[in-house]
C-alpha cells in the first residue's frame, strides 16, 4: 500500500503520527493506546485507537497484529524535526 498524501491527515492525526513517531525514537519501542488517551485527552484509550486506525488504513503507521507496543512508522515514511516524509508525496 501507498501511503495516502499528507494533506489528507487531520490536525489531530498529524499530532498523533508526530507523537508516537518522537516516542519511538526516543524511546525505542511505542507507546500504549493508554499513553495517547492521557497524551491527547481523550476520555478512553479507544479515541486514541481510532486515530491510529485511520493513520495505519492511510498506509502511515504499520503493527504486528497481537504484540504490544508495535506501532512504528510504514516503510519509506520518515520524520524529521516535525516534518513528515512520505515517498511520492
Amino acid at each position: 500500500m501507498t501511503p495516502t498524501s499528507l494533506h489528507k491527515l487531520t490536525t489531530r492525526q498529524r499530532a498523533v503520527l508526530l507523537w508516537i513517531a518522537d516516542h519511538v525514537q526516543r524511546l525505542g519501542y511505542s507507546p500504549t493506546y493508554r499513553e495517547g488517551q492521557t497524551v491527547f485527552g481523550f476520555k478512553s484509550p479507544n479515541g486514541f485507537r481510532g486515530h491510529v486506525v485511520a493513520l495505519v488504513r492511510k498506509g502511515l503507521l504499520t503493527s504486528d497484529a497481537g504484540l504490544c507496543r508495535s506501532l512504528r512508522l510504514a516503510d519509506g515514511v520518515s520524520v524529521d524535526e516535525g516534518d513528515i516524509k512520505v515517498p511520492g508525496a
